[in-house]
């Protein structure tokens, strides 16, 4: 299930790429569709070409105080290795950032920090299956730090210089990197991709590689490589911001016009050709895979060019499946469903098949039950079609999103511009601006009828195939002679036509005479207002133009995990499982929600934390009073519906199960109960407990987090204040009184961390040749002393810069290690710095033992000025840009006013750039030291080996 099922319901976004559009074209050069096409791209893109045949693609951003997003694309990947060579592109990727003509091993990392770039997120780089593509996001705007974008890229487009030692090196790093990934789930893709697509060259072309390539690549080989595929034909850089065309054209021509192609060019790779197979079933069984069955239909790929008339068809195609998908979510949500979930996906792939896949996750032990069910339902809708209420509700959902785009590309993100740029190139897409996609739209709208989206359906479960394929923990549950017959006892059945389900009418317009606010507080410094009302509920509400058209609602309620005891008797993996949506409400189920709303934004989503529970929204200007109702409705009349309650269920009993399939898996689910000493709070199921788990035991913890407490509503975005207090004074203001403090638990206020070294060692079920090592020092928590967590926070990062260095860059024994920092806002002393390397099990004394050695020199020995501002001025550029997006004030606001959360969240680029490497090393020697280290190894298991977590805890 490697293929990539890109879910055409996503085409509701303006300019994500329909399937069916595919440009004809050869291996050997980038051509621009639109130039083949009767659609027009995007005016606010220039595309163009070089003399030595480098495309390239400029993006004029009207983006407010971002930088520059710049990509580079070599049309090269995995599909254009020949035999013996897989994983070569992708080596050839990692050996960019190993050195180049004009910048040694080790010289990019540090002009990227200097730079202010984060390696990793700022930068970095990826390998598919056609093409390698380099990332470049610049932390501001300034003429040098184009240029130095331009010249990295320019040293990776032909000046890279493969180092033997470096290249030893790095095979180490590329081994633990398909160590890392190789997780039940992806061997499992695998083995799909195999039975899939026998015959083609794809289904053995993993970017990844195989490990006997890796291990005898030679500088030659990867030389070879290089220099066949990275060539100026191949290439397109895409760059994104607030420039001038002209003059950003005339840098990239000065940079790269010198650039020409070694060698001849290399021929076209062999893919293959698609085998018809027939109906057939597949199983794969693995420990800790969860359980999931799928149905895939196959067709050839439909090569043809990005122009109206294949947009037309994949639009129609997006409604059908888009309205499918929406009939299997309603089934997944009924009472007595054989399934969790389902989706169906549709996708028109080069290198493989023309695919149309159905997936379900059964619940426990009722797959088979699924598998009859998802059958009935695609035999329903190929013998029946849509129906016309099913097109309305589609249509209304899509052209809402059409507005939707078309306001928010107003103040774009260069960096999802640059992604979607890429995207389009990628798969040859004429690019178009949200205006000419909705006048696109309007001009096909006439022939999205019932019969056209019912001539599609036909389509997309035509062709070879079924493969009815199954992965599991056990084969024998439900093996292929099982599938096979299930399918076709579930094929012979009659099925009936849905009833047209009429429209929901909203019933939640109406909480009462709306109510004024009481006191108006101007916060100036970081530009909000502050409300108080009556009922004593508080409202922030910061306008903000950073995105257009986006309005985020949280509603806080203040008490978190403090309402609850240490000594138990509620887990609150209760609460953290709960996903309110599902619930549906008094008057409206789930599904009565998305009738009653559509065409609306909206969301509802919680959370608990330590400090409160949320309830958080996602919506736009149109959709904001509904939110607002939506919100108060969960809160006043909330549906505790059994179905929900049982998926709820099902999806715990796949955790639980699935907990020992990988070392992360097994470190996520201990590491909390055995850091916390015991507190019942945090303790995880087992599989008896999901069992007996009652309705009541989730709605209870919810509810005690959200009764009786003081509420908080933050409203951040595109939204007038008369707006805001217009729908605030109508819902939240309405509520009765509030406390004004929360009633906390007995020791609710109270975390503690172990008190003396302790080592912990855990045994999963996945490969042998898989460990985690992972290591805790305790520190204190985040606000009693902001300067402290400040010098914690930035000795964790200079931790974890060191031990990335040593683990991964000079012993080759992990893809990554890191260091980060944990201080509470809540239970007093309670934090701590942590460090991992994923590695060999062989490899766990080597990780401690240098942990403990750059502990030691950071205890023993300042940190240089140098390596301070390498990795201080990332830090500080990622501060700027987080306060970009209306995401971080919200994260911000919530409980901040009147806090002592003020200090640690206001000026904190300054609280950085106040630190001294003296201060650093008394942290170093504060804190980075054994006599508390708590050492957690995560080892394949021997014999069922198990040995009992005991967390060595202060006794009171």
């Amino acid at each position: 299930m490697r293929q990539l099922i890109r879910a055409i319901a996503a085409v509701v976004l303006l300019t994500v790429p329909v399937a069916d559009a595919v440009s004809a074209r050869d291996f050997g050069q980038v051509i621009w569709p639109h130039e083949q096409s009767d659609l027009k791209p995007d005016p606010d893109a220039r595309f163009g070409r070089l003399a030595n045949g480098m495309t390239y693609v400029l993006y004029r951003s009207s983006a407010p105080a971002q930088g520059i997003s710049m990509r580079f694309r070599i049309r090269g990947g995995s599909i254009d290795e020949r035999d013996g060579q897989e994983g070569l592109a992708h080596f050839v990727e990692h050996m960019a950032f190993k050195g180049s003509k004009g910048l040694g091993e080790g010289e990019l990392v540090r002009l990227l920090a200097q730079n202010g770039f984060d390696y990793g997120t700022d930068a970095n780089a990826f390998t598919h299956f056609e093409t390698t593509e380099y990332v470049l996001d610049l932390p501001g705007w300034s003429d040098k730090l184009v240029q130095t974008g331009l010249f990295i890229f320019r040293e990776t487009a032909s000046n890279l210089t493969f180092d033997p030692a470096a290249i030893d090196r790095e095979r180490g790093v590329i081994a633990a990197e398909e160590r890392e990934r190789a997780t039940p789930d992806s061997r499992a893709s695998q083995a799909w991709d195999r039975a899939a697509f026998a015959g083609l060259t794809y289904a053995d072309r993993w970017p990844i590689g195989k490990a006997e390539v890796i291990a005898k690549a030679s500088r030659d080989d990867l030389l070879t490589f290089y220099q066949a595929y990275y060539r100026p034909e191949r290439a397109t850089l895409i760059v994104v911001g607030k420039f001038s065309f002209d003059t950003m054209e005339k840098k990239i021509a000065t940079v790269f016009n010198d650039w020409q192609p070694v060698g001849a060019a290399p021929l076209p790779p062999k893919l293959g050709a698609y085998q018809t197979k027939g109906l057939r079933a597949f199983v794969h069984a693995e420990k800790g895979l969860p359980e999931q069955i799928s149905l895939s239909w196959f067709r050839p790929w439909i090569d043809a060019p990005d122009a109206k008339a294949t947009r037309r068809v994949g639009l129609l195609k997006a409604l059908a499946v888009d309205i499918f998908n929406h009939r299997l979510s309603e089934g997944g949500r009924l009472a007595g469903s054989p399934y969790l979930g389902a989706q169906m996906g549709y996708d028109n792939e080069r290198l493989t098949a023309n695919q149309t896949m159905v997936s379900v996750v059964p619940k426990f032990g009722q797959s088979r039950e699924a598998l009859t069910e998802v059958v009935r339902r695609i035999n329903q809708f190929r013998t029946h079609g849509v129906t016309e209420s099913e097109l309305a509700e589609a249509l209304v959902r899509f052209e809402a999103a059409n507005q939707r785009d078309l306001l928010s590309r107003k103040t774009p993100n260069n960096v999802d511009l640059a992604s979607g740029l890429l995207d389009y190139v990628d798969h040859d897409d004429v690019y178009m601006s949200p205006e000419q996609f909705i006048a696109l739209w309007n001009e096909l709208k006439p022939a999205f009828t019932v019969a056209g989206v019912n001539a599609q359906i036909a389509y997309l479960f035509g062709g070879d195939g079924p493969l009815i394929s199954r992965q599991g923990p056990e084969r024998d549950s439900l093996d292929e002679a099982a599938l096979t017959a299930t399918y076709a006892a579930a094929n012979g059945e009659r099925v009936e036509a849905v009833t047209d389900v009429q429209a929901t009418v909203w019933p939640y317009a109406d909480f009462g005479k709306p109510v004024r606010h009481v006191t108006r507080t101007v916060v100036k410094t970081l530009g909000f207002t502050r409300y108080t009302y009556p009922n004593g509920v508080t409202l922030n509400f910061k306008p903000s133009g950073l995105e257009k058209n986006r309005v985020l609602v949280t509603v806080r309620f203040e008490g978190g995990t403090r309402l609850f005891s240490p000594d138990g008797p509620d887990p609150l993996y209760r609460a953290w499982v709960y996903d309110p949506l599902p619930w549906g409400l008094g008057k409206l189920s789930a599904d009565g929600i998305g009738r009653a709303l559509g065409g609306k934004a909206y969301g509802l989503g919680y959370d608990l934390d330590e400090d409160a529970a949320y309830l958080t929204g996602d919506t736009d200007k149109a959709g904001f009073p509904y939110q607002m109702q939506l919100m108060m409705a969960w809160l006043t009349d909330p549906g505790d519906r059994v179905e929900a309650f049982e998926n709820t269920r099902g999806n715990l009993t796949y955790m639980v199960k699935g907990l020992r399939s990988t070392p992360d898996d097994m470190l996520g689910y201990y590491l909390l109960p055995t850091l916390n000493c015991g507190d019942h709070r945090y303790d995880l199921p087992a599989a008896d407990e999901v069992r007996d788990l009652k309705p009541a035991d989730v709605i209870g913890v919810v509810r005690r987090t959200v009764t009786n407490v003081p509420i908080e509503v933050t409203i951040v975005g595109d939204l007038s204040e008369t707006a805001a207090l217009s729908w605030m004074e109508r819902t939240f203001a309405t509520l009765p009184k509030v406390p004004a403090a929360p009633v906390l638990a007995a020791r609710g206020e109270r975390l503690t961390l172990p008190v003396t070294a302790h080592s912990y060692r855990l045994f999963h079920e996945g490969r042998a040749d898989q460990a985690v090592a992972y290591a805790v020092f305790p520190t204190t928590d985040a606000l009693s002393d902001v300067r402290e967590t400040r010098r914690i926070e930035l000795l964790s990062a200079i931790l974890s810069d060191r031990l990335n260095e040593e683990v991964r860059e000079r012993q080759g024994a992990s893809y990554g290690a890191s260091a980060g920092s944990y201080g509470s806002m809540m239970f007093r002393g309670y934090g701590y710095i942590s460090a991992q390397a994923e590695i060999n099990p062989d490899k766990d004394e080597l990780f401690i033992r240098i942990l403990m050695e750059t502990a030691r020199d950071l205890r023993e020995r300042p940190v240089g000025f140098d390596e301070l501002q390498k990795v201080r001025i990332p830090m500080t550029e990622r501060l700027n840009d987080n306060y970009k997006t209306h995401q971080e004030w919200l994260r911000v606001l919530p409980g901040l006013y009147g806090s002592p959360r003020w200090d640690y969240e206001v000026g904190v680029a300054k609280q950085y750039d106040a630190i001294t490497p003296a201060e650093l090393q008394a942290t170093a020697r504060k804190y980075l030291t054994p006599e508390r280290m708590q050492r957690f190894s995560i080892l394949p298991e021997k014999d069922g080996q198990t040995e009992p977590l005991v967390p060595v805890c202060r006794k009171d």
